[in-house]
């Protein structure tokens, strides 16, 4: 017997229309491919569809899809089927692009989730961590590699974030993500660069327009954050992403995540500001294993 779900949709991107930004709505669905190998059938109007279809035909015009670089823990999973890897994710673009939606690709740069708690290294580049410079290729030729791949198979990206919710910096050590908070900017400014500069050379090279974004964790922090990056010559790109859960994220408000948007749209006129996750518990005195979120598996049920 198969499973049903029914898709929630969820608000990936909010923009400013009055500021001339465009309006995004649409979801992470990194987790579809997956979701249907085990069985799950999504339905809208009690009808079974292809999800991507049905978020299309309900308004979204963007989808979310994450890439980790050698997500080797899933072999033991499932049928030894990867999720989230170059493969997949090709697969998905694919499915986004069918349903005349865009992609935003988000590179998590890691073999598994990416967050403020965890930002380790793939496994692939832990021999150079210690030397930012020969990492800093490693990054550069692997976005590249992927953005010429997908140009060249017609699975060019709409958007492209660099790191997901990266608050404590990227490319760690376990060693120096379990040690403690320390945030060498010089060595983080450097890393962002040098795939930056990937994702300019190829949209270049191969004559795509691309949107490049940051994606940061909490809006009490993120002017803090964007105005560390400035200062340390992280510039180049086009949007400021937001992670806002408000009971997790607490005490900062709705109202006041408004304010700190506006006050990132005044003071740096040519990013846009989206709201990349969001979500909110609807059963918060009976936790459960997801919670209402656009990228990630957590604590209470949606």
């Amino acid at each position: 017997m198969k499973k049903t779900s029914q898709p929630l949709i969820l608000l990936l991107l909010l923009s400013n229309i009055l500021l001339g930004q465009p309006f995004y709505v649409g979801a992470d669905l990194s987790y579809t491919n997956e979701m249907e190998d085990c069985g799950v059938v999504f339905l809208d109007d009690n009808q079974p569809r292809d999800p991507f279809a049905i978020f299309a035909d309900h308004g979204a015009n963007l989808v979310r899809l994450r890439l980790w670089h050698t997500p080797a823990w899933y072999d033991t999973l499932h049928v030894g089927n990867r999720y989230s890897d170059f493969a997949d994710v090709k697969r998905s673009i694919a499915r986004v692009h069918a349903q005349g939606m865009q992609v935003l690709l988000d590179f998590h740069l890691s073999d598994s989730w990416a967050d403020p708690g965890h930002q380790v290294v793939p496994a692939a580049w832990a021999a150079v961590v210690g030397n930012t410079p020969v990492l800093g290729d490693s990054v550069y030729q692997y976005v590249y590699g992927v953005l010429r791949e997908l140009a060249e198979q017609d699975l060019w990206p709409e958007m492209v974030q660099l790191g997901n919710e990266t608050n404590r910096g990227i490319l760690q050590t376990q060693a120096a993500n379990d040690g403690g908070w320390v945030l060498d900017w010089h060595r983080n400014a450097t890393l962002f660069n040098r795939g930056l500069s990937a994702i300019r050379a190829a949209a270049a090279d191969y004559q795509q327009q691309v949107k490049i974004g940051l994606h940061l964790a909490g809006p009490a922090s993120v002017e803090w954050y964007v105005d560390q990056f400035t200062q340390h010559g992280v510039t180049d790109y086009n949007f400021i992403g937001i992670s806002y859960y408000w009971a997790w994220h607490q005490p900062t408000t709705i109202a006041q995540t408004g304010d700190v948007i506006s006050r990132l749209r005044q003071a740096h006129p040519n990013k846009e500001v989206l709201i990349l996750e969001t979500g909110y518990p609807w059963k918060p005195a009976t936790p459960g294993p997801w919670r209402g979120t656009i990228a990630r598996p957590t604590s209470s049920t949606t």
